[in-house]
């Protein structure tokens, strides 16, 4: 018994441990999505500049062979501007993409620690359900009692796991947490449930 324990209140430290790696992985999303916005509108701001000086360049008086240069040398660089847009523009694209998944096994970890953690109680609050019968009228009710609370407990933990996958990178590190703190009440519950024995 007491080597479960000791099982059950390392969980949480390890939890505790991958948490941080989780938190990391939301704000590398964040802000790897900031960093593509943010070239996009430099991006776009070049192109503008561009297309400006260009007109700019088209408005001088010049002769046609001149001109016919010139129109040249702006679709190169037209085209040039926009492969190196093209390409800035997919790299970031594959560092919010790499940062999604990131964030997405982070999700997956959580979901697959916490299931662990919920079978864990589950399985012990299912022996002690089955070692209740033997209980004293008084303490029966108290351990009835608890159970109530167990059950509460055990479905806060199930909506707050479903949560989780629900969240967006801003909202999941304050989601990782509610997961946590309701597996810690969890488990909580099944040290008051062996109390009542």
């Amino acid at each position: 018994m007491k080597l479960e324990r000791i099982a059950l209140g390392v969980v949480p430290v390890l939890a505790l441990a991958l948490a941080g790696c989780a938190g990391d992985r939301a704000k590398e999303a964040k802000s790897a999505e900031a960093e593509l916005t943010s070239e996009q509108i430099e991006a776009q701001r070049e192109q503008a500049a561009m297309e400006e000086q260009h007109r700019q360049q088209a408005q001088r008086p010049m002769s046609p062979e001149a001109r016919t240069k010139l129109e040249a040398e702006q679709m190169k660089e037209r085209a040039e501007h926009r492969a190196t847009q093209q390409r800035e523009l997919a790299e970031r694209q594959e560092d919010v993409t790499e940062a999604h998944a990131k964030l997405e096994h982070a999700r997956q970890d959580l979901e697959t620690k916490a299931k662990e953690r919920i079978a864990k109680t589950d399985a012990r609050a299912h022996e002690l359900r089955a070692k209740s019968a033997k209980l004293s009228a008084t303490k029966k009710a108290q351990f009835e009692t608890d159970w109530r609370a167990h059950t509460v407990e055990r479905n806060e933990a199930e909506t707050r796991l479903r949560a989780v996958k629900a969240a967006s990178p801003d909202d999941f590190d304050a989601a990782k947490a509610n997961v946590e703190r309701a597996l810690d009440k969890l488990e909580a519950t099944i040290d008051k449930l062996e109390k009542d024995m």
